[in-house]
Order: C-alpha cells, then structure tokens, then sequence
C-alpha cells in the first residue's frame, strides 16, 4: 500500500513564514547596503567639500595677509608709524601730536587717521580699538590726566567721523607717563612726541596680526 502525506495547514504556514523571512531578510540586506553606500557618498562628497572649503580659505587668509602687510608698510612709510603686535592685539604709534596744553586734533594728522581707520574697518571689523592719550611732565599728573584723556576722546571723535564704530573705541588719559622723551616739555625739543596717542587693537583673529612685525619699538 502506497502512504500519502499532505501538508498540514501548519506546515505550509510555517513554510511560507520562512519564505517570506527569508525575503523580508534579503530586502532588508539590500536596503542596508544602499544606506550604508549612500551614507559613505555623503561622508566622502562632505569630505571633498570641506577640503575645497579650507583650500579656498587658506587661499583667502594668505591674500589677507598680504594685502594688510601692504597696508601696514604704507602707514609705516607714509606716516612714520610704529607697529607692533603681541598675541591678540596690535599697538600702532602714529605721528598724532598735540600742541602744548591742547587737546585739539591737528589738520595735518588727519590723513594719518584716515588711513589708520581704513585699516582698521577692513581687516579689524568689530575689534575693540583703546585710544591712549598722552602728556608732556609740565602741570600736575591730575591736570595731564585730564588733558591726556581729552586728546584720546577728541581723536575717538575724529575716526567717528570717518566710518569706524564708535562704540568699540575706549580711550584712556595716561598723563605724562611712558615719555618718549624723557623730560621733554613745553617747548623743548622732542616734547610734542610725549603728547601723542597711541592705538591697540585687541583682535579676535590672531591670524590678523601674523602680518605684523614685532621689530618696531614705541
């Protein structure tokens, strides 16, 4: 006698929940692989672009760079100016000079600080910038003081009103310290370079200073 089997109900089910795994599992596989495909496209297109990013970066800063060490030996040429930069900020000495007991901004330093606000507003935007004033040793140190903050705040006033933000200028009254001319008053001579101001600027970016030199002193 020949037996015959038939699938049980549950036997087929149980064939077609394997069947059906078995492609879900192969479904799933493929579709991990393309994510897994894509994402490395993104990771290698990010990587390209970042690259590209920094290459035309450096390319800016190194044009940065040069065109503010231009600008600098301008200044330096031009009008006679110190500069120095230590860490975050830079000093710059320019020829300002007041008269003997006055605060008032001369004609003929106002191209110096015409040329110093253009640097200052195209490679330093948004840098705090300390205008220190200075006295000759005639008076008392309060009256130099007073006199040496007034020429800081009336200089402030000048690079106002050639386009640089008032509200990141500071000024500080030194008197008669920090003399260039040791003794140096009134009339005598080197005394107009002991009433002066001098400029710092603290940066943010120290890469903007890397174009200064340390060599100059005040």
């Amino acid at each position: 006698m020949t037996t015959s089997f038939r699938s049980s109900p549950l036997l087929r089910g149980s064939a077609l929940l394997l069947t059906g795994l078995s492609m879900t599992a192969c479904v799933t596989s493929k579709t991990f692989k393309r994510e897994i495909t894509a994402t490395r496209t993104e990771i290698s297109t990010e990587r390209t672009e970042r690259l590209r990013a920094d290459s035309i970066l450096g390319q800016d800063l190194v044009g940065l760079r040069t065109e503010l060490k231009k600008d600098l030996a301008d200044l330096r040429t031009e009008f006679d100016a110190k500069i120095v930069a230590a860490g975050n900020s830079m000093k710059v000495m320019l020829p300002v000079n007041f008269a003997f007991d006055d605060a008032m901004v001369k004609e003929s330093d106002r191209a110096a600080l015409e040329k110093f606000s253009q640097i200052a507003n195209k490679y330093y935007p948004g840098s705090v910038i300390t205008v220190e004033g200075f006295a000759d040793p005639a008076g008392s140190q309060a009256y130099n003081q007073r006199l040496s903050l007034a020429r800081a705040e009336n200089v402030k006033r000048e690079l106002a009103t050639k386009g640089m933000d008032a509200s990141l200028i500071r000024t500080m009254g030194f008197g008669s310290l920090r003399q260039v001319v040791p003794g140096a008053q009134k009339d005598e001579p080197g005394a107009d370079r002991n009433r002066r101001v001098v400029f710092v600027i603290e940066s943010a970016d120290a890469r903007a200073t890397q174009a200064t030199t340390t060599t100059n002193n005040q």
